[in-house]
């Protein structure tokens, strides 16, 4: 979530508003949903749906990698964060319930303030550490598709020196045009492939909730 909007506003030319808009199925799913997905915990446990949830997720970080540079909202960004939305409404109440119903009453407040911490202290755990996945991704792509380019050795060291400003890297004035566009679409591809190594590994690591739900919620109480 961290990284779409800079992907969709810097690669794919969408306005500040526009990005902002684009999020909106996934946010009415996630408040007309959740209040079904709490509802079904007593009834079938938060086992199954901590299972189905994180699955859907990783299935929508799946499609985000996919999204090619210029793909139509609605065939590319659309499907994937409405599938985004379903999992997460799957998920989001039933980790609460699950959280709360765990301890004895009187230790339900210190319950919702540990799992309030941890998932705060992990969002910003996972975006340092998948924007320095996201950086060695871009370099990586971006001096191999400047060398394809064969543009000269300054340029190539000129731009790269630029690289931890990812899709902004700044390329030099005194080049002419035909090699600025060259490498402004170097840049593009190159942003755009680290941008599906972190999709990636958001999946691996959604799949990888799914198992632990299955694995460590015990079937009798959840």
């Amino acid at each position: 979530m961290y990284f779409l909007p800079f992907r969709m506003i810097q690669i794919d030319g969408y306005s500040p508003t526009a990005a902002g808009f684009s999020f909106l199925p996934f946010i009415i799913l996630i408040f007309t949903l959740s209040p079904l997905s709490g509802s079904l915990v007593p009834r079938i446990g938060a086992r199954p749906l901590l299972v189905v949830g994180p699955l859907i997720t990783a299935a929508a970080c799946a499609m985000l990698a996919e999204v090619g540079s210029g793909a139509p909202y609605w065939t590319s960004y659309f499907p994937a964060i409405v599938t985004l939305g379903l999992g997460m409404a799957f998920a989001v109440a039933p980790l609460t319930s699950s959280v709360m119903g765990s301890v004895n009453a009187e230790r339900v407040g210190a319950a919702s303030g540990v799992n309030n911490a941890v998932s705060r202290i992990a969002g910003l755990l996972a975006i340092a550490a998948f924007g320095s996945v996201m950086v060695a991704a871009f370099s990586h792509a971006l001096d191999a598709g400047l060398t394809m380019t064969g543009v000269s050795g300054a340029v190539h060291d000129a731009v790269m020196a630029g690289r931890l400003a990812l899709a902004q890297a700044p390329i030099p004035q005194t080049v002419d045009a035909a090699t600025r566009a060259s490498l402004h679409a170097t840049i593009d591809a190159a942003y755009i492939s680290a941008f599906r190594v972190v999709m990636v590994g958001c999946c691996v690591l959604a799949a990888l909730s799914s198992i632990a739900a299955a694995v460590s919620i015990d079937r009798r109480r959840a």
